[in-house]
């Protein structure tokens, strides 16, 4: 066997671990080089605000229907029982 003979046979076993790699990687049984990187989302800063302001309001209905929870909990301000004397 010669040289070139060698060189061609690994150069079809190449060609052949490449085709079954690609088959792996259709079936997502690739390994951690076969990954495709996923691109970083970002959120523009008007859309911040508006997450903001909508975290904002619903914080404030939380704290006001709590306030008026607490209301309804505390007794009313009722007038006290008068004494009566009978004569």
């Amino acid at each position: 066997m010669n040289l070139q003979d060698i060189s061609n046979q690994i150069d079809a076993e190449i060609a052949q671990l490449k085709q079954v790699k690609a088959l792996l990687v259709g079936i997502g049984m690739s390994g951690a080089s076969g990954k495709k990187s996923i691109a970083k989302r970002t959120i523009t800063p008007e859309g911040r605000a508006r997450i903001v302001a909508g975290q904002r309001k619903r914080w404030a209905a939380a704290h006001k229907a709590a306030r008026l929870a607490n209301r309804k909990k505390l007794p009313g301000k009722t007038k006290p029982p008068t004494l009566t004397t009978k004569a």
